[in-house]
């Protein structure tokens, strides 16, 4: 029995979309992207008939994952404003489940993730003196405390 990887010429996954919804403070980006026909995949083997299955490799940001049966996944966005990039690439399984040809990865497709709320809410602490000097303040802040106001 063979086992093996084929990486040579296999057809890239195409047409990468990415659609948003945001629910309460997090952003769920759900990726899809086109699928090969069947007849299109038989074609791939003149051998006639070796093609058993395919799945994706879908990698986001260093991470990866497998998606079977359906060319889409939906993935939760860390808070931070920053981008979470996902590229995809196919596996295309050959006669046993042992031997499989990979494509390359498709262009990069990036998202944005919502702002950290924390951080926009920095309120400012400061106090306004009316636009006393630093001395003014400190007689300001005596005669409080004293009582005496003219």
């Amino acid at each position: 029995m063979a086992s093996g990887s084929i990486s040579i010429n296999w057809p890239i996954p195409t047409n990468l979309v990415a659609s948003t919804r945001d629910e309460s403070n997090t952003r769920y980006a759900t990726f899809s992207w086109d699928k090969l026909s069947n007849t299109a995949l038989s074609n791939l083997d003149p051998s006639g008939g070796g093609y058993v299955d395919i799945y994706w490799r879908v990698s986001i940001n260093g991470s990866t994952y497998l998606v079977y049966n359906n060319p889409t996944f939906t993935y939760s966005l860390s808070l931070g404003g920053c981008n979470q990039c996902v590229k995809v690439q196919s596996i295309y399984v050959l006669g046993s489940n042992t031997l499989v040809a990979t494509s390359e990865f498709c262009k990069e497709l990036c998202v944005e993730s919502l702002p950290d709320l924390y951080c926009l809410s920095k309120k400012s602490t400061k106090i306004n003196y009316g636009g006393l000097s630093q001395s003014g303040r400190m007689r300001w802040a005596q005669k409080v405390k004293n009582g005496r106001f003219r």
